[in-house]
């Protein structure tokens, strides 16, 4: 489990894995493919990390800056990576050219216009929505945001395929069983159910935050599908950004 656990958080953040876990190939591909089921506690140790940042330069900081200075940790704390997903499938998508031919676009490191759209309108989008969670009282969004990105990512590679014979995507895709929907799922609602308790607020706004964003995910899957044949990496990256603005967008709805 540690050595799972460990490589989730190398996939969702920047911390790199002990050089060890690489010597055996076998037992790294399986346990990448099934490190998904902990995705939500790396998720809770970002948002723990966001918060403890809230709370170190919110007296300091205006409202606006403050929500700037989260919505760049976020960013760096992953090294991009999900943005970059983003990009390289709205790149793809605007191609309008074969299957084949999107799927050779988003191996391009090259961004073209509609994935710098896509990012600029998912930052612009997400740090209004944490300055008016922020201002509104909902601190407690910063942890739960990233959770449920990294969450849909997992109904997302137990309901689909992988687009390629080989890759990340297909470890994550072939070793997500109803076993690691299962754990995910139900971390994720302890996680919820905890913050709520200690927050003192009710638990309903981000329950129903979950579900529409397992429905936009499953949506989401169904473009895929069309589109490119399956999930990439990229595409599940892309599937974690968008998660995490329906999740706040929801949160905000006054």
């Amino acid at each position: 489990m540690f050595t799972r656990l460990l490589i989730a958080f190398q996939f969702l953040t920047i911390v790199p894995l002990p050089a060890r876990l690489y010597e055996n190939r076998e037992l790294r591909d399986l346990d990448v493919g099934t490190s998904s089921a902990l995705f939500p506690l790396v998720g809770f140790f970002k948002g723990v990390l966001f918060y403890i940042l809230y709370l170190l330069i919110k007296d300091g900081f205006s409202p606006e800056l403050t929500a700037a200075v989260l919505l760049v940790a976020s960013v760096l704390i992953n090294g991009g990576f999900h943005l970059d997903g983003l990009a390289d499938t709205f790149d793809a998508i605007a191609s309008r050219k074969s299957r084949d031919k999107k799927l050779e676009i988003m191996k391009d490191s090259t961004t073209g216009p509609a994935g710098v759209a896509s990012i600029t309108l998912s930052l612009l989008l997400k740090y209004l929505l944490i300055k008016g969670l922020l201002n509104s009282g909902q601190s407690s969004a910063l942890i739960l945001f990233p959770v449920v990105g990294a969450w849909v990512m997992v109904p997302a590679m137990f309901h689909s395929n992988a687009a390629r014979p080989e890759g990340l995507g297909k470890l994550f895709v072939e070793n997500t069983t109803s076993r690691e929907l299962t754990v995910s799922t139900t971390l994720l609602l302890f996680i919820i159910l905890i913050l709520s308790l200690l927050s003192g607020t009710s638990a309903l706004k981000p329950l129903i935050g979950i579900l529409i964003a397992y429905l936009v995910t499953v949506i989401l899957l169904r473009v895929y599908k069309r589109q490119f044949g399956g999930l990439t990496g990229d595409t599940l990256g892309s599937i974690a950004e968008i998660g995490e603005l329906v999740f706040l967008l929801l949160l905000s709805i006054r």
